[in-house]
């Protein structure tokens, strides 16, 4: 008896690509949770992805 091949390699089962926009939080909540749990004004906001990757991102404040 043999095994059935898989047409990709087993470890990338389950996982999810990474956005190049950086680390991606599921909600807006938890990238402003992530925000805030550092000291100080960082400078950036929580904005959705604007790639396609349905989770939300952070990116420099805008001047304007």
């Amino acid at each position: 008896m043999t095994r059935p091949q898989l047409p990709h390699p087993a470890r990338t089962i389950g996982r999810r690509r990474r956005c190049p926009a950086g680390i991606r939080y599921r909600t807006k909540a938890l990238a402003l949770a992530a925000l805030h749990g550092h000291v100080g004004d960082s400078g950036q906001e929580a904005v959705p992805c604007g790639l396609g990757c349905g989770g939300w991102h952070h990116q420099r404040r805008s001047s304007a």
